[in-house]
């Protein structure tokens, strides 16, 4: 029978590797644990990219199509991003016309976040023609522009 025991130079080596393998393993969890720290912070600020408060509006002039004229009442969404590094506070919204309106919102657009703008065109209030426009114009404390200009165009038949 042999018999296999570690003494000397092997058992010091032995402790080492087993030393260096345990600070490995700790090392790769901080590692983990900062990558998904970094995810969540990156994450969380993707949309900033501009000082002070901007408003960034995908889509500002939208093509209604030909609408009829009844009773109905036609609404859009159209999205407002803060894509700045401060609160935007949108102040007034006026619209060119009595027959459409759009609402605000209650409290400023924090950093990175998006306010869906609900505009309500009532096309009863509306004579039958061919384009119409109607503008939306958004005052704020955006740094890109105090005024924003968004566009409603189209067309009202029988």
């Amino acid at each position: 029978e042999i018999r296999l025991s570690l003494v000397g130079s092997e058992m010091c080596i032995r402790d080492r590797m087993q030393k260096a393998y345990n600070t490995w393993t700790i090392n790769i969890k901080y590692c983990v644990v900062f990558l998904i720290f970094t995810i969540i912070a990156c994450t969380n600020h993707a949309n900033i990219k501009h000082k002070g408060a901007y408003i960034d509006i995908e889509d500002k002039e939208i093509e209604v199509g030909a609408l009829k004229k009844d009773a109905t009442k036609h609404i859009y969404k159209v999205p407002i991003l803060n894509s700045g590094d401060t609160p935007l506070e949108i102040t007034e919204v006026l619209s060119s016309c009595y027959c459409a309106s759009a609402d605000m919102p209650k409290e400023p657009i924090q950093p990175g976040d998006t306010y869906q703008m609900e505009i309500v065109l009532d096309v009863s209030e509306m004579e039958i023609q061919d384009p119409f426009i109607r503008e939306f114009y958004i005052k704020s404390n955006a740094v890109n522009g105090k005024e924003t200009i968004i566009s409603l165009t189209g067309s009202i038949i029988k």
